[in-house]
């Protein structure tokens, strides 16, 4: 039953939810960091048709007259996670992961559906000598960004989620294309080849591959500039793997686990030791002083700017080298 705080005598208090009890009970809860909602409050009254409330009158009735819900650990029913995992078991059979042990990680893991419903407003920072509210700049160094919306649909009862029943999230979403060029070449092999000499008409016939990629220049406006002022996190969307477009569900990829020790393959989706696809499995994502030179050599920039401007300001870049471009 959901409670409403006691402002006289309580004012803080802080529940796991069911994947936090979970990650506790196996000794993986690793908490670094906090947020604070206020997804109860009304700041501007026209949005529920009062016109006209005096200052002092929003002061009295956000702080004093507001009631406070208590925590809500749990987003979904028991009934929901075990209906997840049996979805998922029915799914795999036949395949190398159908065994239901693989797919437990269903009972107690929160879907991003479910995060970005009912936890994605959280209270940011911005900078106090600012009168303005934090703001995102994207730009693209290397490649095009073809089209942007301002938000994402998601549906927190359903896998099928639009306009009419779902719940818009503003989370900005970018389209980019890459383009792997696949070609033949003959002669001795160069470092672009993919493949052996090929059985054909012509001597010494190979297939070659140009790389495409993505360079994007990301930055956070009227906010304090950090050490590290991001968070990286990568899903894989069901509706770019099928032919027939259907229903969009995001699935949260992790990131291969660092070890000095030994090299680790990274895995592939629905793998049976994690049930969860590792990012560098499919692409290699690189962040600030970690881009390779030949990459800081395309987009006109030096290990030093990379040092100098990273998370600060936007990159100096050589105005005098560009690539060709259409006349405007």
């Amino acid at each position: 039953m959901v409670e409403f705080f006691n402002k006289k005598e309580e004012i803080l208090e802080v529940q796991l939810t069911e994947y936090g009890k979970y990650l506790l009970s196996i000794g993986k809860l690793d908490p670094v960091y906090y947020g604070f909602y206020d997804d109860e409050i009304l700041y501007n009254s026209e949005y529920a048709n009062i016109t006209g409330e005096p200052q002092n009158a929003i002061d009295q009735r956000i702080r004093h007259e507001t009631p406070n819900l208590k925590v809500i650990p749990t987003c979904t029913s028991a009934e929901e996670r075990v209906n997840r995992f049996v979805e998922n078991v029915t799914d795999a059979l036949g395949s190398n992961s159908s065994d239901p042990a693989d797919n437990t990680e269903a009972l107690h893991q929160e879907s991003f559906t479910q995060r970005s419903n009912f936890t994605s407003y959280p209270i940011g920072t911005g900078d106090m000598s600012s009168t303005k509210t934090a703001a995102w700049s994207v730009s693209a160094l290397k490649n095009t960004i073809e089209s942007a919306t301002d938000y994402i649909i998601t549906n927190p009862s359903s896998s099928t989620a639009g306009l009419l029943d779902g719940v818009i999230t503003h989370i900005p979403q970018l389209s980019l294309e890459l383009d792997y060029q696949i070609f033949y070449q003959q002669g001795e092999f160069k470092s672009d080849a993919i493949s052996g000499y090929l059985d054909s008409s012509e001597p010494n016939i190979y297939l070659s591959m140009k790389e495409d990629y993505l360079v994007l220049e990301i930055l956070e406006g009227n906010t304090n500039f950090e050490k590290e002022n991001f968070e990286v996190e990568v899903f894989f969307d069901s509706a770019g793997s099928s032919a027939t477009p259907g229903p969009s569900t995001l699935e949260q990829m992790s990131f291969a686990s660092a070890d000095s020790t030994q090299f680790i393959a990274p895995k592939p989706l629905g793998n049976t030791q994690t049930n969860t696809g590792d990012v560098e499995y499919y692409f290699n994502l690189y962040l600030d002083e970690e881009l390779p030179a030949r990459i800081m050599d395309a987009i006109n920039m030096t290990p030093r700017d990379m040092a100098s401007n990273t998370s600060r300001f936007s990159f100096n870049r050589d105005i005098y080298v560009t690539d060709d471009e259409e006349p405007c």
